[in-house]
C-alpha cells in the first residue's frame, strides 16, 4: 500500500476551501484507520507550528502578508512573491519525506514555497498538486484577498505572480481536480492552454461527510421572524464578486419587488458587499451552523461568477434542497443528472429571474433527488477509495 503525505501547513477544520476538504478527508481517515494517508499537522503539532519553532510559510510570512493586503498595497503582492521565492523561512522538518511515496500539495503557492525543501532532502517520490481557488491564484491573490485590479499591478509584478501558478502547474509530476468542469475558471490564464494539455492530469470527484442541521426549520422562522408559509430564498458564503453576491442583490431587490411572501435568509460575514436594506432581506452573519439556515430555505441560490468544485453545492443537495445555480466551472458537473438543480446563465440576472418565476416558485420538488445522488455517489468514502485506488495505480 503506498503511502501519501498530505502537506496541510494550516489547521483543518470544518469549514470551506482547502482547510474543510482536508478536514473530511483527515477525519475519515482516521476513524476507519487509513495509515496511507498522513497530514503534516498530523506529524508536527499545528500549535508548535503557529508557535514559530518551525518556520513554517502560512502562519509566520503570510499573515503579515495578508495584513499589508488589507490596506490595498500592491506592496502586499510583492511581499508574497519574494517570500514564495525565498528559501530562508523553513527549517528542517522532523519528518522522513521518503517515508512517503506521495506528497500531496494544496495551494500552488506552497507547492513553489516547498518544492525546494523536498529537493535539498533528496525526496525520491511523485508530488501531486490540487488547487482549490475558483480562479487562477494570482487572481485571487490580486483581486479576493487585496481588492485590486489587474491593471494596477505592473507588467513586471503580474508575470512575477504568474510564474509562481506556473512552476506549480508544470513542475508537479501529477494535477489531480475533482472534473474537468473545475477547470474552467483558469482558462483566462494565458498559460493554462499549454497546461491543459499535459498528460498528467487525474480527476477525483470531491466528496463530502453527511450533514445535518441543529434546529428545525419551525424554530429558525420563529428566531427570525418570518411568518410561516413564507417563500426563503437561502444563501450561504462570501459576500463577494466572486461568489456573484452583486448579482444575488440584484436579483433580490427585483424579486422583493415583485413577490410579497418572499424572505432572504442570507449566512455569512456581509463584507465586503453589504446585503439589501428591505425586512425582508434578513443576514444571519457568520454563523457556525449553516445547515438550520439552509435546511430552512425553499431554494438555495449559488450565483457563482466563477466556481471550482463548491463544497456547499454538495452540502445543501445533501439537505434535499433545490438550487438555483450559475452555468460555470464545477456547477457544470451536475447538468443532465436529472437532479433538482435549475441553471441560469452566468452573470445574468434576467435568467436567474426566469428560471425563478418559470420553474422553481411553485413548484413541487421530489425531495429524495439531491441527497440519493449524495449518498450514493459523493460521499467521503467514495472520494477516499478512488484515492487510494490512484496512489497503487499510478
Amino acid at each position: 500500500m503506498k503511502k501519501v503525505l498530505i502537506w496541510n501547513t494550516y489547521e483543518l477544520k470544518p469549514t470551506g476551501g482547502p482547510a474543510g476538504y482536508l478536514y473530511n478527508i483527515q477525519q475519515y481517515s482516521k476513524k476507519n484507520k487509513i495509515e496511507s494517508i498522513v497530514f503534516l499537522s498530523d506529524i508536527i503539532d499545528i500549535k508548535v507550528l503557529q508557535e514559530g519553532k518551525y518556520k513554517i510559510f502560512f502562519f509566520k510570512v503570510f499573515k503579515k502578508i495578508y495584513e499589508s493586503f488589507q490596506n490595498n498595497s500592491s506592496l502586499g503582492v510583492l511581499n508574497f512573491i519574494k517570500k514564495v521565492k525565498s528559501k530562508k523561512e523553513y527549517q528542517k522538518i522532523d519528518v522522513d519525506i521518503n517515508d512517503f511515496d506521495f506528497i500531496h500539495f494544496h495551494t500552488s503557492y506552497e507547492f513553489t514555497k516547498y518544492i525546494g525543501y523536498l529537493q535539498e532532502n533528496n525526496f525520491n517520490g511523485k508530488t501531486i498538486l490540487t488547487t482549490h481557488t475558483p480562479k487562477p491564484t494570482y487572481l485571487e491573490i490580486i483581486e479576493d484577498w487585496n481588492r485590486l485590479k489587474v491593471n494596477n499591478i505592473s507588467d513586471t509584478t503580474l508575470n512575477k505572480l504568474k510564474e509562481i501558478d506556473n512552476f506549480a502547474f508544470n513542475e508537479a509530476d501529477i494535477l489531480l481536480f475533482p472534473d474537468k468542469t473545475a477547470l474552467e475558471p483558469y482558462k483566462v490564464w494565458d498559460n493554462f492552454t499549454k497546461i491543459e494539455t499535459k498528460k498528467n492530469w487525474r480527476f477525483i470527484p470531491t466528496g463530502i461527510n453527511l450533514v445535518n442541521f441543529k434546529e428545525h426549520k419551525e424554530s429558525i422562522l420563529e428566531k427570525y421572524n418570518i411568518p410561516a408559509g413564507s417563500f426563503i430564498i437561502s444563501y450561504v458564503g462570501r459576500h463577494n464578486e466572486t461568489k456573484g453576491f452583486d448579482l444575488l442583490k440584484e436579483f433580490g431587490t427585483i424579486i422583493l419587488n415583485k413577490f410579497n411572501n418572499v424572505f432572504f435568509l442570507i449566512g455569512g460575514n456581509e463584507k465586503p458587499i453589504q446585503g439589501i436594506s428591505h425586512e425582508r432581506w434578513i443576514e444571519v452573519g457568520w454563523t457556525d451552523d449553516p445547515f438550520s439556515i439552509i435546511n430552512a430555505c425553499d431554494v438555495f441560490v449559488l450565483p457563482n461568477k466563477e466556481t471550482y468544485f463548491d463544497l456547499i453545492l454538495l452540502e445543501v443537495m445533501c439537505l434535499d434542497k433545490p438550487v438555483l445555480l450559475s452555468n460555470t466551472g464545477g456547477n457544470r458537473y451536475f447538468n443532465n443528472k436529472n437532479l433538482d438543480l435549475y441553471y441560469f446563465e452566468a452573470l445574468k440576472v434576467d435568467s436567474m429571474i426566469n428560471i425563478f418565476e418559470t420553474k422553481i416558485y411553485n413548484k413541487q420538488f421530489n425531495y429524495s433527488k439531491n441527497k440519493n445522488y449524495i449518498i450514493n455517489n459523493l460521499q467521503t468514502s467514495h472520494y477516499i477509495n478512488k484515492y487510494l485506488d490512484f496512489l497503487n495505480n499510478d
